[in-house]
């Protein structure tokens, strides 16, 4: 749908299209375009935190092959601390995401049990 090379000037207006074309129901295609927008948003955040990964371990390898006065920069407390505080950032950001995809997931299954009548048909609560 345009989202790798998006313009904001394009606008159809009372653009006549054939039902066979549309994509959902009539009248959905804002749900729909922001419901690719949410998708978008969740593959950006994997995105980041693989990205986040590989930097750390990238910095971890540099750190253990390079010297400096004699020794590997692994040894500076600096560097250490650096290291440390980039995976213990990421550790909490990729936390915080499991936490909100879980959360995000209990509700949708709860509203599509509750929309289906789960505990009816079942006899659970």
């Amino acid at each position: 749908m345009g989202l790798k090379i998006f313009h904001n000037s394009n606008f159809f207006n009372d653009c006549k299209v054939p039902v066979e074309n549309l994509i959902g129901k009539r009248g959905e295609g804002f749900r729909i375009a922001l419901n690719i927008l949410h998708i978008g948003r969740i593959k950006l955040g994997a995105n980041v935190l693989g990205a986040g990964k590989k930097s750390i371990v990238d910095s971890v390898k540099y750190a253990n092959e390079r010297k400096q006065f004699g020794t590997f920069i692994s040894n500076f407390g600096a560097i250490k601390f650096k290291i440390g505080l980039n995976g213990k950032s990421r550790y909490f950001v990729s936390q915080t995401a499991l936490i909100a995809v879980y959360n995000k997931m209990s509700m949708t299954l709860l509203k599509l049990h509750i929309a289906n009548g789960f505990s009816k048909t079942t006899g659970l609560p």
